[in-house]
């Protein structure tokens, strides 16, 4: 099995059943407020558009990219669809012009020819009201649990769809909360703090329950370019900034004395086989840290310029002379290894558009990933139900 990531949690399986694309997102979300990190926009769309599957694991816009799947997902691809209870995923999925749909049943496999596909789907009140979903990926060879976002309660039965090969997993902020909202400064600086620990602790504990051989930190943080918003980039490991980005997690990971996480940026290669695996980078050592190793100062300055320069219709700006830009020279290495940042994180150099209005979300229903209790927006003109942040 091989595994290309997309970024934030977007991948491209090609198995022995066929291919599956889960989760592209690649268009800013959210009035134009959150990138992809490191930036992905440099992804030829046509190696990964015509899969033979497709899996949305639920709506929240930095995993359903509506834009993005019209221009360039063949809509012959037969959609994998969670046991929501609700028709919204389908119904937004069919009108991009998808029309073959596999439904599941929550914890039950689905043979694809081949392919064994298990979703289990979320629905309680902390899901939201549009759920949540995990997906478990087998042809044989090997088996993948993608968590993304979802938050499941039961270690017993989370074991008992492995063992697994890799486990993708979330572990830092995805949502608004608290940074947004308009608490006391001291209050806001102490409910961060608890969140960044608790979220990476979260993480840690499902990677313990799982057990599996490799793991994928992934589903975040998203890059803020805004000249409003680039300050909640985590550039200095600030303890009260719920948004560490994977070099973080990996160390606190290999402190506790677990070695089998990986760092992956978009356009790595994960091959997986028989036991063995083996991470193929699209660039050097060098250029696949360089987005998590350049300094805040740089990063910052590069993203306030693009934001005052030249944009593109939208919201797809983008700033000359990215730093995470790399060559796409090829290099390998084995899962085994370990890479340590030795600098503060920095985030990939895009600019973006009417990010300020994100800061309004503690005081409206309708803004995104608001955190638990608020709503998320689904869409502008959307009447169906809000859901609460990831």
């Amino acid at each position: 099995m091989r595994l290309t990531f997309l970024g934030h949690v977007g991948f491209s399986l090609d198995t022995r059943g066929g291919s599956l694309l889960c989760d592209p997102w690649f268009t800013p979300a959210y009035f134009g407020s959150w990138f992809p990190f490191p930036r992905n926009d440099r992804l030829e769309p046509a190696a990964f558009g015509s899969p033979d599957y497709l899996y949305i694991s639920h709506l929240h816009r930095d995993h359903f990219d509506p834009r993005w799947l019209a221009r360039h997902v063949d809509k012959g691809a037969r959609v994998l669809l969670p046991e929501f209870g609700v028709p919204y995923l389908e119904e937004e999925l069919r009108a991009l012009g998808f029309r073959h749909f596999v439904p599941t049943r929550s914890g039950e496999p689905v043979d694809l020819d081949g392919l064994t596909v298990t979703i289990v789907a979320f629905t309680t009140p902390a899901d939201g009201p549009l759920g949540d979903s995990l997906v478990v990926v087998d042809d044989g060879s090997a088996r993948i649990l993608n968590q993304n976002d979802a938050r499941p309660g039961d270690p017993d039965g989370l074991r008992a769809l492995g063992p697994f090969d890799a486990q993708i997993v979330q572990f830092s902020g995805a949502i608004w909360y608290p940074v947004a909202y308009d608490f006391p400064a001291d209050l806001k600086t102490r409910l961060a703090s608890e969140k960044r620990v608790n979220q990476m602790a979260r993480a840690r504990q499902y990677i313990e329950w799982v057990d599996a051989a490799h793991v994928i930190p992934c589903a975040g943080p998203p890059a803020f370019l805004d000249d409003d918003l680039v300050g909640l980039n985590d550039f200095d490991r600030d303890p009260a900034n719920i948004f560490p980005d994977q070099t973080v997690f990996l160390e606190l990971l290999r402190d506790a004395g677990i070695d089998r996480g990986e760092l992956v940026v978009p356009g790595s290669v994960v091959d997986l086989d028989a036991g063995e695996c083996k991470v193929t980078h699209p660039g050097t050592e060098v250029e696949t840290t360089r987005p998590f190793t350049e300094s805040a100062r740089t990063s910052t300055n590069i993203a306030a310029t693009g934001r005052r320069g030249s944009r593109t219709s939208g919201s797809r700006g983008r700033t000359a002379g990215a730093i995470s830009s790399p060559s796409w020279r090829r290099g390998s290495n084995h899962c085994s290894r370990a890479r340590r940042s030795r600098r503060p994180a920095s985030q990939a150099t895009w600019c973006s558009t009417s990010a300020n209005r994100a800061r309004t979300c503690a005081s409206t229903s309708s803004s995104p990933k608001c955190g638990r209790g608020g709503a998320k927006r689904r869409s502008r003109t959307s009447t169906r139900p809000t859901s609460t942040a990831a």
